[in-house]
């Protein structure tokens, strides 16, 4: 078993205001499989606070992240 934490597309909001979900890895899901929704600010926060990243890093990163980007769809490891 994999202990990857695997990215699989985003939840996006449209122009017209609408949101969609975009899949950007070809995945087969299993039943039972688990995606969790991640706000990729809140992870460089996160990991700025537990010293993984520096604030300047961080904040060149969270520059870089578009918008309309709001979710990061993540399957986890199987447990």
């Amino acid at each position: 078993m994999s202990n990857e934490w695997k990215r699989l597309g985003s939840v996006r909001k449209g122009k017209t205001g609408n949101h969609y979900i975009k899949i950007t890895e070809t995945i087969t899901l299993l039943k039972d499989d688990v995606i969790q929704l991640q706000d990729p600010r809140k992870k460089l926060s996160e990991s700025v606070a537990s010293g993984r990243l520096t604030e300047e890093k961080a904040a060149e990163f969270a520059a870089k992240i578009p918008e309309y980007i709001k979710y990061d769809l993540v399957l986890p490891p199987k447990k």
